[in-house]
This record gives C-alpha cells, structure tokens and sequence, in this order.
C-alpha cells in the first residue's frame, strides 16, 4: 500500500467517524437518549446510544451500525448469544422495551449463551 493509498483510507475512515458522532450529536440534543455500554468477550467497550422508550431489536440495531467496516453474520450472533444485565437478566423479546429489563443510562450489558429452553 503506498502512502497515498494509506491517507486516502485513513481520511476516509476519519469521515465516517464524524459522521457518526455529529448525527449521535443530533439525536442527543433531539430526544432523551440512554448511554449504554456493551462488555464483548474480549473485554473491550461498545458505547452505544438509544432512545429511551427503544424497544430490544433497536439496541441490537445500535450495536450492528458500530460495525459497518467488518463482516459479521448478525443472525447467527443473535441467535447463539443474547445481551445480560447485571443481575443475568437476558434481553429476549425483541419487542420488549429495555428499560423493561431495568435498564438505565450509563448501564452495562454483557453478551451470554442463550438459554436453551427445552
């Protein structure tokens, strides 16, 4: 990769991240957001803002739109693995609201196994 090649993607990679944060930015000022970090396995943070009367599906939409640069097959993600909260909590239904889970600004959640009921 020349050094051309390599500013060009760097520039571009820093414009789609300012994209992201001015429209986060937006939102923020628009509505009451809740500010809620995801625990991967690795242990890294994924900071994520939604509405607070979001339903599940859009935290898990959220949390996809982080993603846009790699290739993750979302459905299989969805369906091995569900978000915890703190107390083993897991958020299930989809159409279920997530402060219903007792979920709250600067909340944590964790990704699990589902659990299989059988």
């Amino acid at each position: 990769m020349s050094h051309e090649e390599f500013l060009t993607d760097i520039y571009s990679c820093l414009s789609t991240i300012i994209a992201k944060k001015s429209s986060k930015e937006t939102f923020s000022k628009s509505s009451p957001a809740l500010l809620i970090s995801i625990r991967r396995f690795d242990n890294s943070l994924i900071n994520v803002q939604i509405s607070q009367d979001a339903r599940v599906f859009q935290l898990k939409k959220a949390i996809t739109e982080r993603f846009v640069e790699k290739k993750i097959n979302w459905k299989t993600i969805w369906k091995k693995y569900a978000l915890s909260t703190s107390d083993r909590r897991q958020l299930l239904n989809n159409n279920r609201r997530v402060q219903d889970y007792g979920v709250s600004t600067n909340c944590e959640l964790f990704f699990v196994r589902r659990h299989c009921s059988k």
